[in-house]
């Protein structure tokens, strides 16, 4: 499978199980720099590095890829901790539906495994922005 394939089954599964989540056509390094261009629950999703896998590279070359799912959650002024806790209940919903539907996502022979999570709030408190990173294994296609 080839990895914007991988970056492209990722996108499709969080906008069918979330539908109040758009893809936003922004580059996911402009998150959290333009609040005013962020959406309340837009999403990106990209793979950010690549690097060769720990197995021998005779034939094919096993992959290991960064894919990080950043989205931005409002937090509204008066209902800011409330805010708080729905948005990282639904960073905890993504991280489940990326698990559970790994096959919709890869080939059987991909693994992906969760890594981490990064909170970064706007400085005017109106957004936080989370970062899911996923590590993403598998062989190059030929």
């Amino acid at each position: 499978m080839k990895i914007s394939q991988q970056r492209q089954n990722c996108a499709a599964l969080i906008e069918n199980e979330f539908a109040d989540m758009k893809q936003v056509a922004l580059p996911v390094e402009y998150f959290g720099r333009a609040q005013n261009t962020i959406a309340h629950l837009g999403f990106a999703i990209t793979i950010s590095s690549t690097q060769a896998g720990e197995s021998r590279q005779r034939t094919q070359a096993a992959l290991v890829n960064k894919m990080q799912i950043i989205f931005a959650y409002r937090l509204r002024p008066h209902s800011l901790l409330v805010d708080l806790d729905a948005a990282t209940d639904r960073e905890e919903n993504i991280i489940r539906a990326i698990l559970d539907n790994q096959g919709n996502i890869s080939t059987p022979k991909t693994q992906l495994r969760y890594m981490s999570t990064a909170r970064d709030f706007a400085d005017s408190l109106e957004y936080v922005v989370l970062t899911i990173e996923f590590q993403t294994m598998h062989q190059l296609e030929n």
